[in-house]
């Protein structure tokens, strides 16, 4: 299927194709286009799907509105049954509803998204915007994170007035991961604070702290194996440090569990959330390390480079020079495996689990193999 056929027969169709969106808004922020929104007007969508079936494969999704999907194309077609200007009204911003004509390239500007633009202002199409969908909140703050962009005044006024607590969890975290992930995110983070819709963990605290630590860690993001566990690490992290006199007792007063409940009330995703608490526990590890022994335990739970990073970005040089001193060269294994510990008399059920346990504790203290074994020996010996 070829993007130019799908236009062709949908014109012989006497329909009218435009390109709208992230597609026509991007090129004009000097940006490449990612997405391909089509809406076609004067269309049923009976004909649609005899023209997409002519061409292959295609899927059909959505409840509130109902999008196309050709499966070899990367396009999300839509219909609207109202005029241009109608719909450019529906849409969430001004630079959202510029539309192009898909066969001649003409440009229709009915809400002066293009002079938005030039302005580098989000605004919305209407009073009703944050209405029709409280998610535009969070999706400005995004735009404005990805975009380096500000949002208009009386935008900003209905964006504090709207509710976003009934949104379904996981529409929100996909808003919020582009916003972690943009170039610019302390610009999010500031209208967040000021239309009152920070995050759980953050809302409350020092904010101006949080913003300039913000600003100072996209270097070390970008430089992450995971950016988006990294980013969300830090920035609780600063969170709490910003209340606490340091980063040790910041951490040692942490309530794990609200906020891995905070996390996966927004991402609904268990995987997510329980890596998220992995890294912050390792780095509640890093942060009060006393000998080696801390750094092998480590090793098993984050990467050297990755390790290296948050030490940077916490500005602990300390723990940067025991890293490069202590970390292990090569990845530690339990030595004393099940089948080992049942050759050596241990009897099978919870006493090989729990002896695999302590044997691996003294490994990684560092105590000698033998010396492990001579302990474990004494042990069968005695019961």
């Amino acid at each position: 299927m070829k993007k130019e056929d799908l236009i062709q027969q949908i014109v012989n169709m006497k329909g009218q194709p435009y390109w709208v969106g992230g597609c026509v808004r991007d090129p004009l922020l000097g940006y490449k286009a990612k997405d391909k929104d089509l809406v076609i007007f004067n269309l049923s969508a009976m004909n649609l799907e005899h023209i997409l079936s002519s061409l292959g494969r295609w899927k059909k999704y959505g409840k509130n509105q109902l999008i196309w999907a050709p499966a070899e194309l990367k396009v999300e077609i839509t219909l609207s049954g109202a005029s241009l200007q109608q719909d450019a009204f529906g849409r969430d911003f001004t630079m959202n509803a510029i539309y192009q004509e898909a066969i001649t390239g003409k440009i229709d500007d009915p809400l002066g998204g293009i002079k938005d633009i030039k302005s580098k202002q989000i605004k919305m199409t209407g009073p009703e915007t944050f209405r029709k969908d409280p998610l535009r909140v969070y999706r400005a703050i995004q735009l404005a994170s990805r975009f380096n962009l500000s949002i208009e005044v009386s935008t900003l006024q209905l964006m504090k007035k709207e509710s976003i607590s009934h949104i379904p969890a996981e529409r929100t975290y996909a808003e919020m991961q582009k916003w972690i992930m943009s170039p610019f995110p302390q610009i999010g983070f500031e209208y967040m604070v000021k239309t009152e819709k920070c995050l759980s963990f953050i809302k409350g605290k020092q904010e101006d702290e949080i913003k300039k630590k913000i600003e100072k860690v996209i270097f070390f993001r970008d430089k992450s194996k995971n950016p988006e566990l990294f980013m969300w690490a830090l920035l609780i992290c600063y969170a709490y440090q910003s209340v606490f006199s340091n980063t040790e007792k910041a951490l040692g007063e942490m309530d794990f569990k609200s906020i891995r409940e905070a996390f996966y009330q927004m991402s609904r995703h268990h995987e997510k959330s329980n890596a998220l608490m992995k890294r912050l526990s390792a780095i509640k590890r890093l942060l009060n390390y006393e000998n080696a022994a801390d750094c092998r335990r480590l090793s098993l739970l984050l990467d050297k480079e990755e390790t290296l990073l948050f030490a940077k970005a916490l500005e602990r040089n300390d723990l940067e020079k025991m890293i490069h001193q202590h970390w292990p060269a090569q990845e530690i294994a339990p030595y004393f495996t099940g089948n080992r510990l049942k050759k050596m008399g241990i009897q099978e059920g919870t006493e090989i689990g729990k002896w695999q346990k302590i044997a691996f504790e003294l490994q990684l203290e560092g105590v000698e193999i033998r010396k492990i074994e001579e302990y474990i020996n004494r042990h069968i010996q005695l019961s």
